[in-house]
């Protein structure tokens, strides 16, 4: 069924000899590099997959093309993206063994494309491969009887195997981000339960206490249970407010960092009237942009742990620059814990606060793993963050936390074309304008952009041009 073209040649595609048409199909594959640097979160799957088998079709101008998704586990081909009308992709998927296609990814350069007959039609196959492990399938409908010429059929591997690293990446990033969200849910799940589910569940049972008491007849009784129960729900309903208002902060991308954590602020004083925050975020402007979102989560863990387990009326956040490090400090007058000689969290032996249904001892246990818990969870979100994190409590005095981040954004990091480049962005010249000035390729200038993106740790050329400026660099 399948025959290597790896040392087939003919006269069909003389024409793609000349010059022009080999800067044609490299340009396609220069295209797909400049998709890799670009394809972020935003970017659609199937607009990725569009993508890469236009470029693909474009090399050996392809009647028809379409692109199959590879599935190891079932060994099985699904049709993600066809483009024309000249390939019946079922008929394709019939006649293709996925196996052969897995072997067929293993071979060396020049012999990851073999060809079918399909209703008379000349197809070739180009597998798309990263590390040898099989990530889809192209099929292009080519003119009957043509062949490629080997330097176009080498071609077409290296595009195979860059589209091959570009489905990979991209599906490595959606099941991270799949993760994270489960991981955020389970979360919110487990917060629900501990806090509010569990105060609810003791208020019935305080609601079943008065009915008693009521059938006994000892209602003077009862309405002092009914003030307590009262207390209960409101603190409850008040947590629940708070915790909905959390699971919708405002949107980061929609405004600005400062304006997510100033509304951040307000809501909790809205909600926790009886608290005085004082806050000094002095150093607002000089967070890196792949620090906001930890940061307005790290704010937003802590005033929660804060209001849970702390009882405090006084907040102190901080927010400075210490020589090269960003400094985040959380401090309250809560009644604090104590901390053992391991140096896990233990929840201070303040029994006068546990009554109810379960012993002071269970209680006191339940209260020491919230508090652990959620100890536990911004120290994580910190470090994920590449910061570290100290912690300070006293019992009867309160709670200090600390996160250090290393601000790293050091022109000594570019190299000096890289600080060309960037020189040119910061005067307000666009990529095409810098190619020219400085003598070499768009695609080389949006390379360089997108090493400078990633030294600094910005999110774009824009924010890279106005660190650049903050700090005086040029």
């Amino acid at each position: 069924m399948y025959t290597s073209n790896s040392q087939v040649n003919g006269p069909a595609y003389e024409q793609y000899r000349s010059l022009p048409e080999v800067m044609y199909s490299l340009s396609s594959l220069s295209n797909l590099y400049a998709l890799g640097l670009g394809c972020n979160a935003d970017m659609e799957a199937q607009e990725l997959r569009y993508s890469i088998l236009s470029q693909i079709q474009r090399t050996v101008r392809a009647q028809s093309a379409c692109l199959f998704l590879y599935y190891a586990a079932q060994q099985r081909l699904v049709t993600a993206v066809t483009q024309g009308e000249k390939l019946t992709s079922s008929l394709l998927v019939n006649l293709i063994n996925g196996l052969e296609m897995e072997q067929l990814a293993l071979r060396g350069p020049g012999e990851t494309i073999t060809s079918i007959k399909l209703n008379e039609q000349h197809v070739l196959l180009v597998t798309l491969s990263y590390n040898g492990t099989l990530q889809g399938l192209v099929a292009l409908a080519i003119e009957e009887g043509a062949t490629l010429q080997d330097e176009r059929s080498l071609l077409l591997t290296y595009m195979g195997n860059v589209a091959g690293a570009l489905l990979y990446n991209y599906e490595l990033r959606e099941r991270e981000r799949s993760a994270a969200i489960e991981q955020e849910r389970k979360r919110i799940g487990r917060d629900l339960h501990d806090g509010i589910l569990q105060n609810l569940s003791y208020a019935l049972h305080k609601l079943e206490f008065i009915q008693r008491l009521l059938e006994q007849r000892q209602p003077q009784l009862a309405m002092t249970e009914v003030p307590r129960t009262a207390a209960i729900v409101d603190g409850t309903l008040r947590d629940l407010r708070y915790t909905l208002s959390s699971l919708l902060p405002p949107q980061l991308e929609q405004q600005s960092f400062q304006q997510a954590v100033q509304a951040l602020f307000q809501d909790y004083l809205t909600y926790h009237p009886q608290i005085n925050l004082h806050v000094d975020l002095s150093a607002f402007q000089k967070i890196p942009a792949h620090l906001e979102a930890p940061i307005f989560r790290i704010f937003q863990e802590g005033l929660t742990n804060i209001s849970k387990h702390a009882q405090a009326t006084e907040i102190e956040i901080t927010l400075s620059v210490q020589v090269t490090n960003l400094m985040i400090e959380l401090r309250d007058n809560g009644r604090g814990f104590s901390l053992s000689e391991e140096g896990s969290e233990a929840i201070a032996e303040d029994h006068s606060i546990h009554s109810g249904i379960q012993s002071n001892h269970e209680q006191l246990q339940d209260e020491e793993k919230k508090i652990h818990f959620g100890i536990q969870s911004m120290r994580e979100r910190v470090q994920e963050a590449g910061g570290t994190m100290e912690l300070l409590s006293q019992v009867g005095v309160g709670t200090r936390i600390r996160a250090q981040f290393p601000l790293l954004n050091n022109l000594s990091e570019l190299t000096p074309r890289e600080q060309d480049v960037l020189r040119l962005v910061v005067s307000g010249l666009s990529n095409r304008d810098i190619a020219q000035r400085l003598e070499i390729s768009h695609d080389t200038v949006k390379t360089h952009i997108h090493h400078i993106i990633q030294k600094l740790r910005v999110k774009d050329r824009t924010q890279a041009a106005v660190i650049a400026a903050r700090h005086g660099w040029f």
